[in-house]
This record gives C-alpha cells, sequence and structure tokens, in this order.
C-alpha cells in the first residue's frame, strides 16, 4: 500500500465505564475506498468521528495526510477533510444551494464567491442530483434529497480525504448506486473515501476493502471477499447470513437465511 492518507493508531474512546472503541487501527491510501461495517453500537460512527477530528479519543491518535487531527485546526480540517456525518435540519431558512457553497467557505478569505466557486458549486450538484432542487429552502426537503445535499456539499469541499457516515441511508435504490458510483469516481480523481455503510451488499459491490467491527473491536479488516465471509459475518452480527457470489457483479452478494 501507498503512504496513508488517513491513519488510525490504537484509538480507545470511552465514555464513563464504557468502552466504545478498543485500540483500533487503520491505514487508507491515496484513492482508497474503505466501507466500515458491524452491527448496530460496533463503534463505527465513533471512529469516524475521531478520523474526523469532531472527538477526542482517550488514547491514542488519528493523523490525515500524516498530520495529527488534534493539532489541526478547525479551517486546516475543512481543507482536508469533507466530514458528512448524521443529519440535521436548521430552523434557519437556507436554500439548497446556499448549502451546497458552504463548502466552499474554507478556502475564500471574502464572502463573495469567484467564477471557480461557482463552477465547483454547479459541478457538486449535477453529481449529487440535486440542481433543480437549488432554491428549495432545504427544511422543505425529504430525508433522502437533504442526504444528497449533504453530499453536495462535501464534493464542493474539494478535500483529499471524505469521511461519511452512511451516506445512502435514506436514498432509493437508484440513488444509492449513484452515491457509490459517484464516490468512486472521486477515488479514481485521487481522494481517499471511509464511508460508514449499514448495506453490506453496498461495501461488496464499491469498497477496495472493508473494515468490519464488532463490539469497538476490529474483526476484520481485508477486501470485500475476505472480510464479507459467513463466518465472520454471522458471528458479529449475531444472525446467520450466507455469502454467495453475486451474479452479476465480480462481488461476493450477502444474503440472511431467516
Amino acid at each position: 500500500m501507498s503512504e496513508a492518507r488517513v491513519h488510525a493508531v490504537e484509538v480507545t474512546v470511552e465514555r464513563g465505564d464504557r468502552c466504545l472503541l478498543d485500540k483500533a487501527s487503520l491505514e487508507i491510501a491515496h484513492g482508497e475506498v474503505v466501507g466500515i461495517v458491524g452491527p448496530n453500537g460496533a463503534g463505527k460512527s465513533t471512529l469516524l468521528r475521531v478520523l474526523s477530528g469532531d472527538l477526542a479519543p482517550s488514547s491514542g491518535h488519528a493523523r490525515l495526510l500524516g498530520v495529527d487531527v488534534a493539532e489541526t485546526s478547525l479551517r486546516g480540517l475543512a481543507r482536508v477533510r469533507a466530514y458528512v456525518g448524521p443529519q440535521t435540519v436548521s430552523d434557519v431558512s437556507f436554500r439548497v444551494r446556499e448549502v451546497v457553497a458552504m463548502g466552499r467557505y474554507p478556502y475564500r478569505m471574502e464572502t463573495a464567491e469567484n467564477e471557480t466557486d461557482v463552477g465547483i458549486v454547479a459541478d457538486a450538484m449535477d453529481r449529487s442530483d440535486i440542481a433543480h432542487l437549488g432554491a428549495r429552502e432545504i427544511r422543505t426537503l425529504s430525508s433522502g434529497e437533504q442526504q444528497r445535499v449533504a453530499l453536495a456539499r462535501a464534493i464542493a469541499q474539494q478535500t483529499p480525504v471524505m469521511l461519511l457516515d452512511e451516506p445512502t441511508s435514506a436514498l432509493d435504490i437508484g440513488h444509492q448506486e449513484m452515491v457509490m458510483l459517484t464516490l468512486r469516481e472521486l477515488a479514481a480523481a485521487g481522494v481517499s473515501v471511509v464511508s460508514v455503510l449499514h448495506d453490506l451488499n453496498l461495501a461488496a459491490a464499491h469498497a477496495d476493502r472493508v473494515l468490519l467491527l464488532d463490539d469497538g473491536h476490529v474483526a476484520a479488516m481485508g477486501t470485500p471477499r475476505e472480510v464479507l465471509t459467513s463466518d465472520m459475518l454471522s458471528a458479529a452480527y449475531q444472525q446467520e447470513i450466507q455469502v454467495i457470489d453475486h451474479p452479476y457483479r465480480d462481488c461476493p452478494l450477502v444474503l440472511t437465511t431467516g
């Protein structure tokens, strides 16, 4: 693997008497798509927040582009990583295009947009299939439309690292594929993508590697075929799971057996 863009070293997060993450480590390379999977409460979102600099670990550390996130300013972090967390709707009546344009704020020395910003925002909206929603108030959108607005804002940041927490959870099947293909396009252009995913088949089809978390521990890290196996998934999810070859794609297909 080439030099890591994203690097977590024995990250532990404790809250009271609970250990949310226990010595979790990973390295993610230039242009790689990594899916973080695991059952509810496994520590997926916690790990993503540590990587983003949004949550300080109890021990261990996270680095982006070789720099400790704890030693990076908020503006500096915003130029290195785009973070899409759980969606909340503001009471302020922002228009969709205004929200997407917020992705350009880390680069501005003044409030006015320039032609470059305008083009980047328009491209991000096209990629996320929200160009037709530009004049709408964000609070009038469906949860899936809001999710695509958040993705567009992250794309507009044009950062070398993208961190996304369940970016497809509220989307219909067509937009799920669109989002994952967009992330693959960004990775092909050199962006390192880390995404928490509940849909194991999206991870199987689109991730270069998969990190499986179970009860705060790294249970496995490897290619989809190495990690998404019947034995590993059945143990982690405490549910009988069968994995077969996908009939149309060169990847595993994850099935529950009832």
